[in-house]
């Protein structure tokens, strides 16, 4: 289960074409592009129609063509036309999907667009600064790393490691021998180790020309869900870098954002941002080639332990000290998707609404039992009580929207709707927050079925 109401990085602002990208995020097969004013989309990757992935169709005017039979969709997900006729079927439409777009990568909200807040996004505010050189991971593309994306928050809030895995580079024998700080708050944990005067690292040595020991420091900030910022460098001892002054010696930030694609696959994002040398080419060659050669150190780690793991899921795991940080992530993450389940579960737990208007004798029913996806009925339902609202405070021809959840099911959910004819159907079927919530809904409903739709009696 990841959690849903948080920003992930979905793919590199230069990744974000008029091609279309595929790239499943969270277990969700989603397409971007742009739009025709330059701005990113995401749209639910599939065609309403007869399901063909919509990445497998074309940018036009600013929206996306379907590749099977032509049908376009626009930035929100709305079905704009269908060649061949002249009228857009009634619900076609699918979801699309929060974007912003900051510090060079395009960020994706998979939950509740409603509760979507851009300040939320890490300050990584020395990505775009000028005094500071950013040299993208990877070219600008992710790691496509087989393993879960939690194992690399541990192993990044996990630096004792650097010494065994990273000998030659970044690695030395005294990190183990100074102990970390670990702080824990709202959403993020902190890790703090502070080695003073100590023997620099090669990499550290080479990049700072240092003659002698140093102060190091490696500080890792995890925000959730699971975005990290390493804070990390060496400078001459004494120099006051230990009590907070760090910009100086050789200073960097490695920023990570390790997005899920499934339970078991990652996509790895990651960049450099260096307060030294920023001019030196020499040193962006550095940091392109031996520290892609770093992360793929770790990457081989992750998915070693990864295959273990799906060898043997229940083998036991044992702690020691430098576990604390990854512990305490682990912990804040576990708590904050069990608060989201549970107001899923809280605002599905069994809505039937009093009418809201007088009844009339003659009217048509509709009612709609719907299938969820495994663990998507909370989110269903809640989605559903937003859109009930809307539609009893537009439509007047509404008499009724009851929302049902059946004792002794989990993944059912009932729609009973009244309307005054067939005509008022037809306009609430039309309306722009249907189709916005149908595409919200798409990816939640496994099987959709109308039990009822006639003229009757009530």
């Amino acid at each position: 289960m990841f959690l849903r109401n948080a920003w992930y990085v979905a793919a590199w602002s230069g990744e974000v074409t008029d091609t279309p990208l595929a790239r499943t995020l969270l277990g969700e097969p989603v397409v971007l592009f742009r739009a025709g004013d330059g701005a990113p989309v995401a749209l639910e990757d599939r065609c309403c129609h007869r399901q063909l992935p919509l990445s497998m169709g074309r940018v036009v005017d600013g929206g996306i063509q379907c590749g099977y039979h032509g049908l376009r969709f626009d930035a929100q997900g709305r079905c704009t036309g269908v060649p061949g006729q002249s009228a857009v079927p009634p619900g076609a439409a699918v979801r699309a999907y929060r974007l912003a777009e900051r510090w060079g990568w395009v960020w994706i909200w998979m939950g509740d667009p409603a509760r979507a807040d851009e300040s939320s996004i890490p300050d990584w505010w020395f990505m775009d600064h000028p005094g500071w050189k950013v040299v993208p991971g990877n070219g600008g593309r992710p790691i496509h790393t087989r393993s879960n994306y939690e194992l690399i928050t541990d192993n990044l809030l996990d630096l004792s490691h650097v010494g065994y895995v990273h000998p030659d580079t970044i690695g030395s024998d005294n990190v183990v021998n100074f102990p970390v700080r670990t702080e824990r708050k709202a959403d993020r944990v902190v890790m703090t180790r502070l080695m003073p005067d100590v023997e620099p690292p090669p990499f550290h040595r080479m990049a700072g020309g240092f003659e002698g020991n140093v102060d190091r420091w490696m500080i890792v900030e995890a925000a959730l869900p699971a975005l990290i910022d390493v804070d990390v460098g060496s400078a001459e001892v004494g120099g006051g870098a230990l009590e907070g002054d760090r910009l100086q010696g050789i200073a960097y930030h490695a920023l990570n954002a390790p997005t899920p694609e499934t339970a078991t696959t990652t996509h790895f994002f990651y960049a450099h941002a260096r307060f030294f040398r920023t001019d030196s080419a020499e040193m962006d060659e550095v940091y392109r080639r031996d520290f892609y050669r770093i992360f793929m150190e770790d990457v081989a780690i992750v998915e070693a332990q990864q295959a273990s793991l799906d060898r043997n899921p229940a083998a036991e795991w044992i702690d020691i000290n430098v576990d604390a940080p990854g512990l305490a992530m682990r912990a804040l993450l576990r708590e904050r998707i069990a608060a989201e389940a549970a107001a899923s579960a809280e605002a599905g737990a069994a809505i039937r609404n009093p009418r809201p208007k007088e009844i009339r004798m003659s009217a048509v029913v509709l009612l709609v039992e719907l299938k969820m996806e495994e663990g998507r009925r909370g989110d269903f339902v809640a989605r559903a009580q937003r859109h009930r609202e809307l539609v009893l405070a537009n439509e007047p021809a509404c008499r009724r929207f009851d929302i049902v959840v059946p004792d002794g099911t989990d993944d059912v959910v009932r729609l009973y709707e009244v309307y005054d004819d067939q005509a008022a159907v037809d306009r609430h079927m039309q309306t722009d927050y249907m189709a916005a919530y149908r595409a919200d809904t798409g990816s939640m409903v496994a099987d959709r079925r109308i039990v009822t739709a006639v003229l009757a009696n009530e």
